[in-house]
């Protein structure tokens, strides 16, 4: 696990994203270090956001 792997998921605790969320972003993400910086900023960004939004801002960025 790469350090950005472990921000990541450190990242998705915080916010209260439960374990399968996670697992789909984390694993949508993984070893893409772009993917998972742009998915981080938007994350310092929107601290307020829901294990919702974050999961579509995922599957969203991935899919490019």
């Amino acid at each position: 696990m790469t350090e950005m792997d472990d921000l990541l998921i450190r990242g998705l605790s915080c916010f209260g994203v439960r374990k399968g969320a996670g697992a789909e972003i984390y694993l949508r993400l993984k070893d893409q270090p772009e993917l998972q910086e742009q998915f981080m900023d938007y994350m310092a960004d929107h601290r307020e956001a829901t294990a919702e939004e974050l999961l579509d801002v995922a599957r969203r960025i991935s899919a490019k």
